[in-house]
C-alpha cells in the first residue's frame, strides 16, 4: 500500500558489550538486530491524548503511533529513528511491540514516546 508508505524507520536493538575495563557497555545498533528487519517504511501519527492515557505517558514527551503494512517484529527493548518532516530526527523508545490491529488486519502498529536517554 503506496499511501502508508511515508516514513522510514531505523530500529536499533539494544545490545551488551564488554569495555577494556571489565564494564558492560549497553548501546542501540542495527546490527543487534541480527536478521530481523532494520529499516522498514511505514507512517508516524501523533498519539491522541486518549491513547497517551492509555500507555500511561505523562508530562512533555511526545507520544507516537507507528502504522506498517508488514510486521516489523518491534521489541519492547527496541529504539526506533526516522526523521518526521525534513527536520532533526526523532529517536523513540517502544512502549508497546508491533502487533497486528486484528487477526486479518493489514497494518502492524507500535507504540513509542521520546527517548530523551543517551545510547
Amino acid at each position: 500500500m503506496t499511501l502508508m508508505k511515508v516514513h522510514t524507520f531505523t530500529i536499533k536493538r539494544l545490545g551488551t558489550t564488554q569495555g577494556a575495563s571489565g564494564g558492560q557497555i549497553r548501546s542501540h545498533t542495527v546490527a543487534n538486530r541480527g536478521a530481523l528487519p532494520r529499516e522498514v517504511k511505514g507512517r508516524a501519527i501523533i498519539m491522541k491524548e486518549s491513547e497517551r492515557v492509555e500507555h500511561g505517558i505523562r508530562g512533555d514527551k511526545t507520544a507516537w503511533k507507528l502504522l506498517t503494512t508488514k510486521d516489523p517484529k518491534i521489541e519492547l527493548n527496541d529504539q526506533v529513528v526516522f526523521n518526521y518532516n525534513g527536520t532533526q530526527p526523532h529517536t523513540l523508545k517502544v512502549l508497546s511491540p508491533s502487533k497486528a490491529r486484528s487477526h486479518d488486519s493489514r497494518f502492524y502498529r507500535t507504540f513509542c514516546e521520546e527517548d530523551t536517554s543517551e545510547s
